[in-house]
């Protein structure tokens, strides 16, 4: 990881309220056990990174952990991502959400927006700048 981007990581954390831990608690939900690998590897030294291959396992993680923020893959062989986070937000509407994608287009935009008020889409293959930009947003609201 760069300079830049761990400047970026340390003032997420400076975000962040005083009762949380040092780092940033992320969710990845993907099928893709290559993509949920990168994403823990990029990630690992600097915030907690959860992973998920399906629905059922990312509800464990958000019913036991304190997310702060879930990127969320789309294209799922069972549950979608948009009926995952609906399911989610559901229980915990104020965690952070990414769409990611490789299949950028607006009616997923929209379907996300309808079923969990996500509206934030990342396209793959994504960079550490999209992902740490994200953060750095959603955590400034």
């Amino acid at each position: 990881m760069n300079k830049k981007n761990k400047l970026l990581i340390k003032e997420l954390d400076s975000l962040l309220p005083k009762s949380k831990t040092a780092k940033l608690n992320i969710l990845m939900i993907d099928d893709e056990v290559s993509n949920l690998r990168c994403f823990k590897s990029l990630f690992r030294s600097e915030a907690n990174i959860f992973i998920a291959s399906n629905k059922k396992e990312a509800l464990e993680v958000v019913n036991n952990n304190d997310i702060d923020h879930i990127f969320c893959d789309y294209r799922m062989p069972v549950n979608n991502g948009a009926d995952i986070l609906k399911e989610i937000v559901d229980m915990f509407p104020k965690i952070k959400r990414t769409i990611v994608t490789g299949f950028c287009d607006i009616s997923i935009v929209k379907e996300f927006k309808r079923k969990s008020n996500t509206t934030d889409l990342i396209c793959k293959p994504y960079s550490i700048d999209d992902i740490l930009s994200r953060l750095f947003l959603t955590l400034q609201n």
